[in-house]
């Protein structure tokens, strides 16, 4: 199975492979990265390299993960892709945050079918082909509920058919002075690195794991919305309205 997500961040890439592995325990996996953006909106650029980073079991939550040269293929491969979420950098409403994980997923769906099945296969070392994937839209924002603001994830999964679901990770709240600095234009991770003195927090533990002293760090939080996100395709159809 080949699940694309529209992002190269370790701990998204991360969330998507441990929630999945969650369904299939006794599978094998590997996540590989596109070393450049998509050639436009429509197409991968093939001829670059693609990377394999470490077993997320490997790592600690502070630790940023360097890619190595692909293996042999998995059971499950994921691929993080770059692509434009096409909403702001630090959306402010849970409508821009689910819009831009929506995009993300679309933006991945027209990529796929616009290059050749038999490439991709090629440059990732697969002889059986394939025909089923899944498109994941990941993307991190805030919301403003009664007189709170806080932060979560939405997950939006797209399978080769079309067929959408939607998950979300857990929310948490965040400090009025926070708010006041992302008002100034500022990334919610730019706030987080400040605060913390750490760097690429967003690609590690998280806001999420800075406030939980690394006890719930962004992966373990973005893994129950993407198990939200992946349910539809695994449990019975008749909770769903889709005939699949």
């Amino acid at each position: 199975m080949l699940i694309f997500v529209g992002s190269k961040n370790p701990s998204k890439l991360y969330s998507v492979q441990q929630a999945f592995k969650e369904y299939h325990p006794n599978d094998t996996y590997q996540i590989v990265l596109y070393s450049s953006i998509p050639d436009g909106p429509n197409k991968l650029v093939l001829g670059d390299f693609i990377k394999e980073i470490p077993p997320y079991e490997t790592l600690i939550s502070s630790s940023t993960p360097t890619p190595t040269p692909l293996t042999s293929p998995a059971d499950h491969i994921i691929i993080g892709i770059e692509v434009e979420s096409g909403v702001s950098a630090q959306p402010f409403s849970a409508e821009e945050t689910l819009l831009g994980a929506r995009l993300r997923s679309k933006a991945l769906q027209s990529i796929v079918k616009n290059t050749s099945k038999d490439d991709i296969c090629a440059k990732l070392g697969l002889s059986n082909g394939f025909e089923q994937y899944y498109t994941v839209g990941v993307e991190g924002g805030i919301e403003k509920v009664a007189d709170l603001w806080l932060e979560s994830g939405y997950i939006v999964i797209v399978n080769e058919k079309g067929i959408e679901c939607v998950g979300t990770s857990a929310r948490f709240q965040l400090a009025e002075f926070v708010i006041e600095d992302l008002n100034t234009g500022k990334e919610l991770c730019e706030v987080v690195e400040v605060l913390s003195g750490l760097s690429d927090v967003r690609s590690k533990q998280g806001y999420m794991g800075m406030i939980t002293n690394d006890l719930l760090g962004r992966v373990r939080a973005y893994i129950h919305g993407v198990l939200f996100a992946f349910a539809k395709f695994h449990s019975p159809p008749q909770y769903w309205d889709e005939t699949r």
